[in-house]
């Protein structure tokens, strides 16, 4: 069975869209189509001038998942803004046809939100770790790490500021947000979030001591 027109279509769409973006910043950069070809050999991937040349001009009408990574790396650009370049783009075509918001779809495409329908472009949908849904662990360990930075800064204002007690309170609220989200992962069957190791500071006049989570 053929691939329909309409996908096909699609498809050659988003291929062109990402050679844009490739094209793009390899100028922004002020590089040659060579010198990226290097820098995607110097991270251990082949990709040629010649094959890179054929991308920009339209002629190659594909591109692979690790062509994707790779490019992007060499480019020091996140892989999603090859996709779904956000803040160049107001929308984009998601699927054969479907055409929404590109931050929008940036995040569905990320794991932070669902892809928004016809009605719902707008809209801004918060989604947490206690929805059930298969990008409930990408939610997770987001929370997990704002959690932890919460935490470093309430212990940096123990450390540096005026009220110790009231800075420290707020440290352990968010260490134990911290274990909360672990305890999650694991009802999930999610490998839990790495507990790193922090320096709580529970009075002024004592001396920190060093914690670390069981993960």
């Amino acid at each position: 069975m053929g691939i329909p027109a309409d996908a096909e279509g699609w498809s050659t769409r988003l291929v062109r869209g990402i050679a844009d973006e490739v094209k793009r910043r390899r100028t922004e950069l002020g590089w040659s189509a060579q010198k990226l070809s290097g820098e995607c050999a110097a991270l251990g991937f082949d990709f040629p001038r010649s094959t890179l040349a054929d991308l920009e001009s339209g002629r190659r009408k594909q591109i692979s998942v690790p062509e994707l990574i790779a490019l992007a790396a060499a480019l020091h650009v996140p892989p999603l803004l090859l996709v779904y370049p956000v803040g160049r783009q107001g929308e984009t075509e998601a699927l054969p046809g479907i055409t929404r918001p590109a931050f929008r779809t940036a995040e569905w495409f990320s794991g932070a939100a669902f892809l928004p329908g016809p009605d719902d472009a707008g809209v801004v949908t918060k989604i947490t770790s206690d929805v059930e849904w298969p990008g409930q662990a990408l939610v997770l360990y987001r929370e997990h790490d704002r959690a932890f930075n919460a935490e470093q800064e309430a212990l940096d204002g123990a450390r540096t500021g005026p009220n110790v007690t009231a800075w420290h309170q707020l440290a352990i609220g968010f260490r134990s947000e911290r274990e909360r989200l672990q305890g999650r992962a694991r009802e999930l069957g999610i490998r839990p979030p790495d507990a790193p190791e922090v320096w709580l500071v529970p009075d002024e006049d004592e001396k920190p001591e060093t914690s670390r989570d069981d993960g």
